[in-house]
């Protein structure tokens, strides 16, 4: 998965055409549609996605607000989420990869996110973490 990307502590994460880079020690600033998507905590990026809840998180956490819907968020070692037909790179140390949209919805470390999505598992989950349903579950 090319899209993987991988830093100690940030993801880059590509959006409808335009870079999403991301990540500080302490932040992301996830750029989307025209409008700014800053960030985070200590660990962790929310990626906001079309239209379902975007739960969650950790005693730090980023609400990040998305076409009009929560944009809550994530873990220590974070999760990027991939988004319709852009990169879906991302995590660390702890991390899970979950690809969407026609490319693989692997998954998961000793922390990750529970991501149900359009028919296939998105298992997993932690003490510390976001289980973020998707669509219809």
């Amino acid at each position: 998965m090319a899209d993987i990307l991988l830093q100690s502590a940030l993801a880059n994460i590509p959006h409808q055409g335009y870079r999403k880079s991301v990540l500080q020690s302490a932040f992301a600033n996830i750029p989307n549609k025209g409008y700014r998507k800053p960030v985070l905590l200590s660990a962790l990026a929310y990626i906001p996605h079309q239209g379902y809840q975007k739960p969650v998180l950790l005693s730090a956490f980023a609400n990040i607000p998305h076409q009009g819907y929560r944009k809550p968020v994530l873990q220590s070692a974070f999760t990027n989420i991939p988004h319709q037909g852009y990169q879906k790179p991302v995590l660390q140390s702890a991390f899970a990869n979950i690809p969407h949209q026609g490319y693989q919805k692997p998954v998961l470390h000793s922390v990750f996110a529970n991501i149900p999505h359009q028919g296939y598992r998105k298992p997993v989950l932690q003490s510390a973490f976001a289980n973020i349903p998707h669509q219809g579950y």
